[in-house]
């Protein structure tokens, strides 16, 4: 990891304060902000633009961040309406995506693939 820069994270915090005032621009958009940050995220990080690289800092904000979207994403579960029907189709798609799953990093280890360098560690 690179030593830690506080330009990037002035431009992800810079992102981060701009995707609601966008959207507040377009209210005929029905776009939650957290939607607009994930995208610019990407387009401003190591996989688009190249302008924030991945250092100490950004690592431990980007930690936090995953934390409070599944935190939040959990808090709008509503337990009460998932059962029946719906409770079989969201375990069936749950089922369907980890089979999928098994089955492409199975067949990318007997092809002979192996895990390359990432930005993460």
């Amino acid at each position: 990891m690179e030593e830690p820069a506080f330009s990037g994270l002035l431009i992800v915090a810079a992102a981060a304060f701009a995707a609601p005032f966008i959207l507040g621009f377009f209210p005929a958009v029905k776009l939650p902000a957290v939607v607009l940050e994930i995208v610019a995220g990407i387009a401003i990080g190591p996989s688009g633009l190249g302008w924030v690289h991945v250092d100490s800092t950004i690592q431990v904000l980007a930690t936090i961040g995953l934390v409070f979207l599944l935190f939040l994403a959990g808090l709008e579960i509503e337990f009460d309406h998932l059962r029946g029907r719906l409770l079989r189709l969201a375990g069936g798609g749950w089922l369907l995506s980890l089979g999928i799953a098994v089955v492409v990093g199975l067949g990318l280890k007997a092809g002979g693939s192996r895990r390359r360098r990432c930005w993460w560690p």
